[in-house]
């Protein structure tokens, strides 16, 4: 989702996203790739499957 999209969901003031979503992706939450001028970012499924392991021990 761009960084537009998320701002104007949020509400969130451009700082203030810029900095959550630096720290989300420093922790290799998000993942980012920039098209043009546009910053568009994913959740990362891998860090979620250290969750779900116990869950699920069949995997």
């Amino acid at each position: 989702m761009p960084f537009l999209c998320l701002k104007l969901r949020t509400g969130l003031t451009s700082p203030t996203l810029s900095f959550h979503l630096r720290k989300m992706r420093d922790g290799h939450i998000l993942s980012r790739e920039v098209k043009g001028i546009e910053s568009w970012y994913a959740v990362n499924p891998a860090p979620f499957t250290l969750f779900d392991a116990p869950l699920n021990p069949a995997r």
